[in-house]
């Protein structure tokens, strides 16, 4: 049985159909995975700025609180006055 050109025609249609659905569904794939990304970088930039806004509200606080223990302990917060030099030895 001999290869007419039709066949050949034919094999080639039939080898590109083959590889451009391949990559169409590879790009549709990708760009459900590039929306899936975008949809979590929203949410990590949403929570990272929500981080942020519970770390300014609690750092007044924890300064407040540890200001109400050291007067408990019966410390003081030391004036601009008060100055300890610190002497190190020389280094050999």
């Amino acid at each position: 049985m001999q290869v007419k050109g039709r066949h050949f025609v034919i094999a080639w249609t039939g080898l590109f159909l083959l590889v451009a659905g391949i990559i169409v569904l590879r790009l549709r794939r990708s760009f459900a995975i590039a929306d899936q990304v975008s949809v979590l970088q929203l949410s990590i930039d949403s929570l990272l700025a929500e981080r942020a806004e519970q770390q300014n509200a609690i750092g007044p606080l924890m300064g407040e609180q540890l200001r109400v223990r050291a007067e408990a302990l019966g410390m003081r917060v030391a004036s601009d006055s008060e100055l300890v030099v610190l002497t190190l030895p020389p280094v050999r």
